[in-house]
């Protein structure tokens, strides 16, 4: 083979190799657009994930909020007609809380709140139905176990010092009956809040 020959073979490798190069840049670019459209995609997905459970809870105190809370109750309400299991409702509202900001300040109020959510939210659901007003979603539960199960939230709650404050809780509980709307549910359990209130406070009733 002339010289001229193996010149030209050579100019053809390294013009093969040049354009195996160029495509295997082209290719790791494509990979890198790739995992940086993934990891975008994912992290929107992760954003979104996060804005869904942001939206489920109270802006101040840790647990769900009314809208997520009432989601819960429609659902077990449903499950309670169709297999005949008890629900009933705890409505737990905080005694003089005005009382309580105007003494002590919004912030110790809010700690307040805070602290007696905590509590009421261990063994069933709770929510926050707005204000200083709570609803307990005792699943699998008569009102009878209920009434039990909210004295011995009142106890809780009355034995605590928060922020070196005494605090009470007045209770209104009531059993879901077959076929009965949610708003006619909790209308029961805040009539009987109402009349714990109405009664002296810190106590529990339960709607007759």
């Amino acid at each position: 083979m002339s010289n001229r020959d193996d010149d030209s073979l050579q100019s053809k490798v390294e013009s093969w190799a040049t354009v195996a190069r160029q495509h295997e840049i082209e290719l790791e670019s494509t990979r890198i657009q790739l995992w940086d459209r993934q990891s975008e995609s994912e992290s929107w997905a992760n954003v979104a994930r996060e804005a869904q459970v942001a939206a489920s809870f109270d802006v101040l105190v840790p647990i769900y909020n009314k809208r997520k809370g009432q989601e819960l109750l429609a659902t077990v309400l449903l499950e309670s007609d169709t297999s005949d299991k008890p629900l009933s409702i705890i409505a737990c509202d905080i005694d003089f809380f005005k009382q309580v900001n105007d003494e002590h300040g919004h912030q110790i109020g809010d700690q307040v709140l805070i602290e007696v959510a905590k509590i009421l939210d261990k063994k069933f659901i709770a929510y926050r139905n707005g204000g200083e007003e709570f609803i307990i979603i005792c699943q699998d539960t008569t009102s009878t176990h209920a009434c039990e199960h909210a004295e011995s939230l009142r106890r809780s709650i009355e034995s605590a010092k928060i922020s070196g404050i005494s605090i009470t809780c007045s209770f209104g509980v009531a059993q879901h009956r077959q076929g009965m709307s949610i708003d006619k549910l909790i209308k029961h359990a805040d009539d009987a809040l109402y009349n714990a209130k109405n009664s002296g406070r810190n106590k529990v009733v339960i709607f007759e």
